[in-house]
């Protein structure tokens, strides 16, 4: 049996010829659609499936065209389904699968030039680029933004429940900013506290000192309270580690370590600690590396 297999860029698609005896009753030359896998063995079975699915609209056409239905006055509004889908529907699905087809070309023909163009925003600065795909990194950040802000707010609403849960349940509620506790680790200067001195002297905008006090409860809330002298680096690693099986994608990980290491950074040039501990932690993103390496 023909498999009726195309791959035209890196997917597989379904190409087959309508018998040129029924292209004008189907209303269409050839069915063209992307098969989405790019896994020869999983194509063609979804192959064999599409023909024989096409091989029964052949069988019916042909049937519809060999023994035409006697004429009789309509006693019916609702169209009749018996006969199979009408031309005007025939014509839609038509339309749909070229242009779905279309699509899907345009896309994988486009391939190449999404990995180059990835990699020069990856590793090249705005200076270096030229204004268009500047342009395009400023757009591609802001959405980048949006998606962080509002998986932030989900993110914060399930945190809500879960302390209601916890509330009504009778155990205690997560230990907030600068509170005192009982263990060692409290005693020093906490960071909510420095996020205070922080923005007193660099006067960064309200929304940033939001942001960095948002940050700074998700890391107390998930390692526990501890002053900014006694933080270690398995410390930030468990705060990472706690984030991803939370169920936070990588770019807003990434943010909220970058906001802890900030004020670290402000706390190692004023002399509270000897070392940022944040500043070296790395987190693999293992598609983003796929992607480069198949460039």
């Amino acid at each position: 049996m023909c498999n009726y297999l195309s791959k035209p860029g890196s997917t597989y698609y379904f190409r087959r010829l309508v018998p040129v005896e029924l292209q004008a009753h189907l209303d269409r030359k050839e069915w063209s659609y992307s098969l989405r896998t790019k896994d020869r063995p999983e194509a063609k079975r979804l192959a064999q499936a599409e023909a024989v699915r096409t091989n029964g609209l052949i069988d019916a056409a042909r049937a519809e065209l060999a023994s035409p239905a006697p004429a009789r006055a309509p006693t019916s509004l609702a169209p009749d389904r018996s006969r199979g889908p009408s031309r005007r529907e025939q014509a839609a699905m038509a339309y749909f699968d070229r242009e779905t087809a279309e699509r899907d070309w345009r896309y994988d023909d486009r391939a190449a030039i999404r990995a180059k163009l990835e990699d020069r925003l990856q590793h090249y600065s705005s200076a270096d680029l030229p204004t268009m795909e500047a342009a395009a990194r400023d757009l591609i950040r802001a959405a980048e933004h949006r998606a962080i802000i509002a998986e932030e707010q989900a993110l914060a609403l399930r945190h809500d429940r879960q302390e209601r849960d916890k509330a009504s349940a009778a155990i205690a509620p997560a230990v907030p900013i600068d509170a005192p506790g009982s263990e060692d680790r409290t005693k020093g200067t906490m960071l909510g506290t420095i996020i205070e001195r922080w923005y007193a002297e660099r006067k960064v905008t309200a929304k940033t000192r939001d942001a960095a006090t948002a940050a700074v409860r998700w890391f107390y809330e998930r390692v526990g309270p501890v002053a900014v002298e006694q933080i270690t680096r398995k410390d930030m690693l468990t705060f990472k580690d706690k984030l991803l099986a939370d169920g936070t994608s990588i770019a807003n990980t990434k943010m909220k370590l970058s906001r802890i290491s900030g004020l670290l950074g402000y706390a190692l040039d004023n002399d509270i600690i000897q070392i940022n501990h944040a500043k070296d932690i790395k987190i693999v993103d293992l598609k983003a590396s796929k992607r480069l390496c198949q460039n």
